[in-house]
């Protein structure tokens, strides 16, 4: 017999969305330490076409996350360095096998 199963809320899943967030929002703070997250992203296609993604991403500064004050900011950021770590990963031909 299977056991019943649980209740995504109590994991922060969405019935209708998983694990992405109910509103399509995903700002991070707008204070200037999170600015350079927000460029890069911004100027995503750009930097790709001039293949300068990786060395971009290589110069950033290592931030750390106790400016994310709510879990609204932190799902944001979550899923801005996700975007651009695959955007890292596959930026160029060949794939990156690290990231720095």
């Amino acid at each position: 017999m299977l056991e019943d199963i649980p209740c995504l809320e109590d994991y922060d899943v969405s019935s209708t969305t998983g694990f992405l967030p109910n509103d399509v929002a995903l700002d991070l703070p707008p204070e200037p330490y999170y600015a350079q997250w927000t460029y890069v992203t911004r100027s995503l296609p750009s930097l790709l076409k001039r293949k300068c993604l990786r060395t971009t991403i290589d110069r950033l500064d290592v931030l750390t996350s106790d400016r994310l004050t709510t879990l609204s900011q932190q799902r944001a950021a979550y899923s801005t360095l996700a975007f651009l770590a695959h955007a890292y990963l596959w930026a160029e031909h060949p794939p990156a096998k690290v990231m720095r």
